[in-house]
């Protein structure tokens, strides 16, 4: 009996290290091409977000976006507001005026059906049209006294969407303050 428990053990070893080897042969092997993705994904959505823009210069969490003639177009910036299901990966892209150019849903975990509705179209024109209306839009679903109608039955998906944008704007503010004084009060 032991010797059959012996060898049993022995062939789920070599079972396992085998299978341990495929995997991280494959995730060797695909790694790169999903990273080459991601970043093409990543690309398009920023010009989506900040039409105006021809080139980027890109740091882990900020865009700049440049004009044809290399003025700053600018700035597309990435936050992952803590939303139902899980972090909401997003981008914001904000001109120099400090106004919401777009807005991009890159990933999520919220409900299907509900709180996804958040990547659709409708919500997005909504938004956007919400933004072109106010000269200072509030930037709080309007169950909490803002401008931005929540998504019926999401509301905490849509309070995440607000928390991530007013994240963008914080982020634009201080990185225009550092461009600002580096560049003599210029853009």
């Amino acid at each position: 009996m032991p010797k059959q428990m012996l060898k049993t053990a022995l062939f789920l070893f070599i079972i396992s290290s085998i299978s341990g080897l495929l995997l991280a042969l494959s995730e060797q092997i695909t790694a790169p091409v999903i990273i080459a993705i991601n970043e093409k994904f990543e690309m398009q959505a920023r010009s989506q977000v900040l039409p105006q823009a021809k080139t980027f210069k890109t740091d882990k969490q900020l865009a700049i976006g440049y004009n044809d003639d290399g003025s700053i177009a600018g700035f597309v910036i990435g936050v992952k507001p803590k939303g139902y299901g899980a972090q909401i990966n997003m981008l914001v892209g904000i001109n120099n005026n400090g106004k919401i150019t777009g807005t991009k849903i890159l990933s999520h975990s919220e409900t299907p059906g509900l709180g996804a509705k958040i990547t659709g179209e409708e919500f997005h024109s909504k938004f956007m049209s919400v933004i072109e209306k106010n000269e200072k839009t509030d930037l709080r679903v309007k169950k909490d006294g803002g401008d931005v109608d929540a998504i019926t039955a999401a509301t905490i998906t849509s309070r995440a969407f607000c928390e991530g944008l007013k994240e963008a704007q914080k982020i634009f503010s201080e990185n225009t303050l550092i461009l600002n004084t580096s560049t003599g009060g210029k853009l």
